[in-house]
């Protein structure tokens, strides 16, 4: 874990403008403040990529059927599948969902696009995005008064039936 204070969220930016991602997991950070990255996604470029797997490989790469095996060496196969599928679901949903419901945003959240950490217990403990652009409505701050994207590389404005 990162020391208190230091982002382990921005620090590798290599630009000093964030991005819109960047500031939703900056705000959402203030949730939980003693640990940054229980809300936080990084952004693959911006990370070593040591202990990172991609989620749309996991037919193809047996990192999750090894962390299966050995929690079912344990727990049992049915239990290990309960745990690995929670774990997957608290990673990647618990982490997209503050975002949507307290700011009306989301983070592409598609295989292609997803990366996990493994810690040094071989468990999930991170998520990545591949490409760090945010989907939002007309009315987010990343919005300028012309609708146009202030973070033209990182922000797609959806459509609204809103009046």
């Amino acid at each position: 874990m990162a020391p208190r204070g230091e982002n382990p969220l921005t620090a590798g930016m290599d630009d000093q403008r964030p991005l819109a991602l960047h500031e939703s997991c900056q705000r959402l950070r203030e949730l939980h403040p003693l640990y940054p990255r229980t809300y936080g996604v990084a952004v693959l470029a911006e990370v070593n990529k040591r202990r990172w797997c991609p989620m749309d490989s996991v037919l193809t790469i047996d990192r999750l059927g090894s962390v299966f095996d050995e929690t079912a060496t344990v727990a049992g196969r049915r239990m290990a599948g309960n745990l690995l599928a929670g774990r997957l679901t608290h990673e990647v949903l618990g982490r997209v969902l503050p975002v949507v419901l307290l700011e009306g945003r989301a983070w592409d959240t598609g295989l292609e696009n997803l990366w996990v950490h493994f810690d040094s217990d071989n468990d999930i403990d991170w998520a990545a995005v591949v490409d760090p652009t945010m989907r939002v409505l007309p009315d987010d701050p990343a919005i300028g008064h012309d609708g146009r994207p202030l973070h033209r590389d990182a922000v797609v404005v959806l459509p609204t039936s809103r009046p």
